[in-house]
């Protein structure tokens, strides 16, 4: 649920930024800069979320397993 959620978040982020590509000004470069830094750190958290709730699932199958042998 929360994987699909940082997904859904990071995939909007994206869109915007592609969006806002087209933004005139000097602080443009700046923003895009901040754009994919953020963008880059919401990729880093969706993935660390979902190798925790990788290693959450495992460790309770091998818990089941342990209890069960």
């Amino acid at each position: 649920m929360a994987t699909k959620r940082l997904k859904d978040l990071l995939e909007s982020r994206k869109a915007s930024s592609r969006e806002s590509t087209g933004i005139g000004g000097g602080h443009a470069s700046g923003i895009q800069a901040l754009m994919k830094a953020i963008e880059h750190e919401l990729e880093v958290a969706v993935r660390v979320h979902e190798v925790r709730s990788e290693y959450e699932r495992q460790m309770e199958e091998y818990v089941t397993f342990r209890w069960n042998a």
